[in-house]
């Protein structure tokens, strides 16, 4: 990723993923370039933490720990593309500011993910693709309260869409 001549141009979320990964991959290779090393300092001297980046780093390291547990239901799977979709769908189930969140890797080689917003639970079961021609699966339940609410099969922008709607519907505000 190239540095940017301003580092408030980078999300806020971005940089603590940016760290993160200076801290792991680097560390682990036992390098840090010059460039990567003054990225790192730039990033430690703007203010980087938050309340919802502080969440997401913590969703990636329990993602490190759990894929470690179980790396036996992901062999067919690559784990760097197994990481990114996570982020991607951890960041976005984050941006309805849940009042909570959590998630669990299945030993199906998926995630399941559950997402309280208001009277709403969504449980969101996400399958990682083993073959590139297979498509996206991603399985929602939801419940007001103790009431079940239809279930949704899709992609994960038609199951965000889906909650965004019935959550708009019930006049839940996101932020």
């Amino acid at each position: 990723m190239p540095v940017p001549a301003d580092i408030a141009q980078i999300n806020p979320r971005h940089r603590v993923e940016c760290v993160y990964i200076l801290q792991s991959d680097e560390r682990r290779q036992g390098t840090i370039s010059n460039s990567s090393l003054d990225f790192f300092y730039r990033l430690q001297s703007y203010p980087l933490l938050n309340e919802s980046n502080t969440k997401y780093l913590k969703l990636g390291v329990e993602f490190e720990k759990e894929i470690k547990l179980k790396k036996e239901s992901f062999e067919n799977i690559s784990i760097q593309e197994e990481r990114k979709k996570f982020n991607e769908i951890t960041s976005t189930f984050l941006d309805f500011n849940p009042d909570k969140f959590s998630f669990e890797l299945t030993y199906e080689g998926g995630v399941f993910f559950t997402l309280k917003k208001g009277s709403f639970s969504f449980y969101i079961q996400y399958f990682f693709e083993t073959d590139s021609d297979e498509s996206e699966e991603v399985l929602l339940s939801v419940f007001k309260d103790k009431t079940k609410l239809p279930s949704y099969a899709g992609n994960i922008a038609e199951i965000v869409s889906e909650m965004k709607y019935i959550l708009d519907s019930k006049g839940v505000v996101l932020i």
